[in-house]
Parts: C-alpha cells; structure tokens; sequence
C-alpha cells in the first residue's frame, strides 16, 4: 500500500557515507510504503557494472547495521573490500561490505495481508544514522 506520504532524505554528514562533495546529492525524496505495521522504502543497489538492482528493505532503526538476503548478495557480487552503494531517493548511500550483515528469512509482504512481495534487506539504524528524514505529505508536494 503506498501512501501519499513522502520522505526527504537530507544528508547531514557525507564524508561517513563515503560521498564526495563534489558529486554528493545532498537531498532527495522517496516514497516509504506502509505495510504490516512496518515501513519499508525501494533502493537501487548498484551492481559492479552500475546498473541497478531494486530491492525492498524494511526500515528498522533498532536493527544496528544493512542486513541483506543470500540472493541479493549473489545479485550484487559483494566483494569484501569494495562498499556496495545504493540509492534512496536520488541519495547515493556507501556502505563498507564488512558491516553488512546476511540473511535468508525476510519473507514477504504486500498491500491488505496479500505477501506478493519479497523483502530482501533491512536498512538499520548505523545506515539512517548519517540523514534527517522529515515527512511531507501528498497535499504539501
């Protein structure tokens, strides 16, 4: 179920996220969708040959790092030594591959109990850490 709120993402320190200033969006919006209680936002990863790879992740700030699934992982060819970055919104966000952490058992959701869509990462607290989220409305755009 996708609402008519949105979320501005605001980056309040980039050198932490690993973004030059130089080519650094500081700013971007992103539909978060409500769903089971939860919320949960579409990222782009970007593969090693930069093209995208979407993913739904549930937003949980008590989760303490990036937590993907084994097919994701596979998707994205992680290397250990490179960080895997994703985009929110326009944001571009860097994460070191040593802090993420792997799991198989995200399960699914989708709009009115209907779990047609697979949920493939968490985005924990160490990631939102580093942003402002401010919501608007659909009636503010």
């Amino acid at each position: 179920m996708r609402t008519p709120i949105w979320f501005l993402f605001l980056a309040s320190v980039w050198a932490a996220v690993g973004a030059s200033e130089a080519d650094a969006v500081s700013s971007g919006t992103a539909p978060f969708i409500f769903d089971d209680n939860r919320v949960f936002v579409e990222l782009r990863f970007v593969r090693p040959d930069g093209t995208e790879r979407e993913a739904l992740a549930f937003v949980d700030l008590g989760t303490p790092q990036l937590v993907i699934s084994e097919n994701l992982r596979r998707d994205l060819q992680i290397e250990q030594t490179k960080p895997v970055a994703f985009r929110v919104g326009g944001v571009e966000v860097k994460v070191e591959a040593s802090t993420i952490a792997m799991d198989s058992g995200f399960g699914m959701t989708g709009p009115n109990g209907k779990r047609t869509i697979p949920v493939e990462a968490v985005l924990g607290g160490s990631v939102m850490k580093n942003f402002a989220v401010i919501s608007i409305t659909g009636s503010e755009l």
